[in-house]
């Protein structure tokens, strides 16, 4: 089974300082990227706030990364504002169709693990040239990658996250594989490290469920007239939330939750 990312858009980085660039940038340690792997990681605001997500990847000299689509502009000008005298250069990739694959193998094409979950299977770069052979005799599924992520509580992006205002730490962010806490400076670090270190993270992701198709992102979360968080991404009545942990623990079992007009069901991670 496999599922279009049509909101994700890939982007070549090359040149002789790809890699010290990025370094000073996301929250991941870039000298990790070998021909094997991948890696998740964030570019933060220098407040510590989420601006965006990306999966790197390599290729021969090169460095491919998966950003969000509809943001792509917005990125590559903040990325070129920080590039000053750097030897780096950017490529739009067009050609290329971003696929998730789930409970399949693949060994054709730029495919590998998903760094942030083995339960969310594989993810692909995929050439457009080479894309009726290697989804040749696959079902084509458009929600679920999204049905997995909910599964699974992985927030990602724009689906989830609001730019320049989010703490990707309330939003499970580090267990998804995005910090590295050894590997030096970066825009946005100081926050972030702290937080990791010595503060209390008080809010988090659950799952969400309802009788009816969930209200849009962003939609607030009630118990009565006490707020406890707000609505995230959703397929149909499944969805994730973020919600202020103590509010929701310190409920009733007869609490009625609402977002909108309507019932919803929380579910802790810790409770699958």
């Amino acid at each position: 089974m496999y599922t279009i990312l049509s909101e994700r858009a890939l982007v070549r980085i090359s040149g002789e300082d790809r890699l010290k660039f990025l370094q000073g940038l996301i929250s991941n340690d870039v000298n990790k990227l070998k021909a094997d792997n991948s890696l998740y990681a964030c570019m933060l605001t220098p407040q510590g706030k989420y601006f965006a997500d990306f999966f790197l990847k390599l290729d021969q000299d090169c460095i491919l990364m998966d950003l969000p689509a509809a943001r792509k502009d917005e990125i590559l000008k903040k990325l070129k504002l920080y590039k000053l005298r750097s030897a780096v250069i950017f490529t739009e990739c067009p050609e290329y169709k971003i696929l998730s694959f789930l409970n399949i193998s693949i060994n054709k094409g730029l495919v590998f693990a998903d760094p942030r979950s083995n339960k969310l299977g594989l993810r692909g770069f995929i050439h457009e040239s080479e894309f009726e052979e290697v989804t040749h005799g696959l079902e084509l599924s458009q929600n679920a990658y999204d049905l997995a992520r909910i599964d699974n509580f992985v927030a990602e992006g724009e689906k989830d996250l609001i730019p320049e205002q989010s703490f990707p730490l309330e939003y499970g962010l580090e267990e998804l594989n995005a910090f590295d806490y050894k590997k030096g400076c970066y825009v946005g670090q100081e926050l972030i490290a702290r937080t990791h270190y010595l503060g209390v993270i008080r809010k988090q992701i659950v799952q969400v469920t309802s009788a009816q198709v969930l209200p849009v992102l962003g939609t607030l979360i009630y118990a009565g007239e006490q707020k406890l968080g707000l609505i995230c991404s959703s397929i149909a009545n499944k969805g994730l939330a973020l919600i202020r942990t103590e509010n929701v623990t310190s409920l009733s079992p007869e609490a009625k939750i609402t977002a909108g007009s309507q019932e919803i069901k929380l579910k802790f991670k810790e409770n699958i």
